[in-house]
């Protein structure tokens, strides 16, 4: 009987120990919630840190855009300005390419002209001496004809002397064949005044025919310089 009361006293105590404890855990866990409360409604009530700012995502690409067109720009730019260096080198080019041509047209004429003035002089001169050779041999007296065809002989001479450039290899073979001729003629003058010898028709020929082969490979020399010039 004593211990059954013992066991009783016993489960009643440790019932009142159960019940106290819920109870204190009830109030801790009230107690708690009261002051964790005011720490989370701080935090949810705290301003956000500056990169976690919703306006961010619209501040870069408006960012990104300005960049871009910065960039676009500053190539365009570039590009314009090459673009105009380019098209004022090839300016310059077309400009001294014009030049050029314009002084190979200029004296490519001007040589031409040339030669056309050689050829007439060199033909005049071979003809008005055959003319005179032929005049001192007849019995014509006429001194007025005599000395218009010796006039134009000597005319037509010095004009091609001056034509012509002695230090030139080709320039100073025509002009020995044209002298060699001169002699040839000079001594016929002589003796259509004198009668010194009779007339050596044969070597007037060929040294005629001489003078008018040099004559020509002169022409063709100078005319393939024209050809040969290149820009």
């Amino acid at each position: 009987m004593k211990q059954k009361c013992y066991l009783l006293i016993l489960t009643l105590i440790i019932a009142a120990g159960t019940s106290c404890y819920g109870q204190f855990d009830s109030i801790k866990q009230a107690t708690d919630s009261l002051i964790v409360r005011p720490h989370l409604d701080k935090v949810q009530e705290s301003k956000p840190e500056w990169y976690d700012h919703k306006a961010w995502p619209w501040i870069a690409s408006l960012l990104i855009g300005i960049l871009t067109v910065g960039i676009n720009l500053y190539i365009s730019l570039a590009a314009r300005k090459t673009s105009l260096a380019l098209v004022q080198k090839q300016i310059e080019s077309s400009v001294n390419l014009a030049k050029v041509q314009f002084q190979f047209a200029l004296n490519s004429k001007n040589r031409q002209d040339w030669i056309n003035e050689l050829r007439n002089c060199i033909s005049e001169f071979a003809t008005h001496t055959r003319q005179l050779n032929i005049y001192f041999q007849s019995n014509e007296q006429d001194k007025d004809k005599a000395f218009i065809l010796q006039e134009k002989v000597y005319l037509y001479k010095s004009k091609i002397r001056l034509l012509l450039t002695p230090s030139i290899e080709k320039h100073r073979t025509y002009l020995g064949a044209q002298e060699d001729l001169m002699n040839v003629l000079e001594i016929h003058l002589l003796n259509s005044k004198a009668k010194i010898n009779q007339f050596n028709n044969q070597d007037f020929i060929v040294k005629s025919d001489i003078m008018i082969e040099k004559g020509r490979e002169l022409l063709y020399f100078e005319w393939q310089k024209v050809q040969n010039v290149k820009i």
